[in-house]
């Protein structure tokens, strides 16, 4: 089972350039867009130090994260909104290819113990810049900071708050500042599905632990690290770091029962020993816990793959995608139905959604495309760039 984007899927500032119009869902423009739905595109590293590039990146996700949380507006999923870091693309490409008629830009500048967030909101259909705002603090102000630009948000897209929010929007899980830094840090290491850093992630987060430890959060991720990592090896470390994927994932609930990543853990750890009724019922309480959660939904889909509910599986990657139009290994599941069903042209579309949106390991479904098609020769290449 591969974690939501694939395990080898670069960051999106390393993908291939390969051109706004090949990742552009096929239906984008016709698709009815809700007025208040919204982009967080990655913030721009103004930093010194261009090392602090992970810090922007995590600035901007936890914002997202807060306001994906807001069932009265619609979010698109990380994957999709960092699509676009690096690119220059206009405003009318970001909104129909993600569906969404506000983006949210900024940049933050780290000097130090002092920061500074800038923030703007920008309306799509005719680019007027809404609301724009600069905020200045030190390390320990971050979580005000964040919590601030996305108040400024809601109150701009006049979105209804969910019981219990109006009080705050942003909760990291920790107060200090420097944990919160191992997280970003390690965090940044587990959306690159950089493998040969997943050990680094690893310790930054157990530092982190040290410092707080009851930063759910940090046992929660350090969970899903765990299990990429074990997945991105052979047999023999497999078992002891899917102990310690597990292991972290039910401190994690019993430091904070409402966080959903660690259910979704445990369903993949339930999947993978054929525990599927457990793992069903994983993902169920994830998804109860937060419906926008990509990496719930998409496992959650790839079980009834797994069992055999191709409609089920359908409608879950159709979900997915809703949430994460460009997520790439969502797109090469989808191009796999497709092709099960015999539609050969959305099947190659969407493949090449995939390969747009970063996607390298489709020789399986390359090849099995080629070969409907009766050309040998061309499932032969597409195999044999998997080697």
């Amino acid at each position: 089972i591969e974690l939501a984007g694939g395990s080898d899927t670069a960051a999106p500032a390393a993908m291939p350039n390969s051109g706004s119009t090949a990742a552009v869902p096929a239906n984008a423009g016709t698709r009815p867009i809700d007025a208040k739905s919204i982009a967080v595109l990655a913030f721009d590293n103004m930093s010194p130090d261009k090392d602090n590039e992970y810090f922007s990146d995590g600035v901007a996700e936890e914002i997202l994260n807060a306001l994906a949380k807001i069932d009265d507006l619609k979010v698109a999923g990380r994957t999709s909104s960092f699509y676009f870091k690096g690119r220059n693309e206009s405003l009318a490409t970001i909104g129909s290819t993600l569906g969404v008629a506000h983006v949210l830009e900024g940049s933050v500048r780290k000097q130090g113990e002092r920061l500074r967030i800038s923030a703007k909101l920008l309306r799509v259909s005719d680019g007027v810049e809404l609301w724009a705002d600069t905020f200045d603090g030190t390390d320990a102000d971050i979580f005000a900071l964040q919590e601030s630009i996305a108040q400024q948000v809601t109150g701009q897209l006049k979105v209804a708050l969910n019981a219990g929010q109006h009080g705050r929007l942003v909760d990291v899980g920790t107060g200090d500042p420097d944990a919160y830094a191992l997280y970003l840090r390690a965090t940044d290491v587990f959306n690159r599905r950089d493998s040969m850093r997943y050990e680094e992630a690893i310790a930054a987060l157990q530092q982190a632990l040290q410092r707080d430890p009851q930063f759910a959060r940090a046992h929660s991720r350090l969970a899903t690290i765990y299990f990429v990592f074990a997945s991105s090896l052979g047999a023999g470390r497999y078992a002891a770091l899917v102990a310690q994927a597990r292991e972290h994932a039910e401190q994690a609930l019993r430091l904070s029962p409402e966080l959903a990543e660690p259910h979704a853990v445990l369903g993949v750890l339930h999947q993978g020993a054929r525990r599927y009724a457990e793992a069903h019922k994983a993902y169920e309480r994830a998804l109860q816990l937060d419906a926008a959660d990509i990496t719930a939904n998409f496992w959650s889909a790839l079980l009834q793959c797994t069992t055999g509910h191709t409609a089920r599986c359908e409608r879950g990657l159709e979900k997915t995608l809703e949430i994460d139009p460009l997520l790439p290994n969502a797109l090469n599941w989808r191009a796999r139905l497709l092709l099960s069903a015999g539609d050969l042209e959305a099947a190659e579309r969407t493949m090449a959604r995939a390969r747009g949106a970063g996607f390298q390991a489709l020789w399986f479904t390359g090849s099995w495309i080629a070969l409907k098609r009766g050309d040998l020769a061309g499932a032969r290449t597409q195999a044999l760039d998997m080697v």
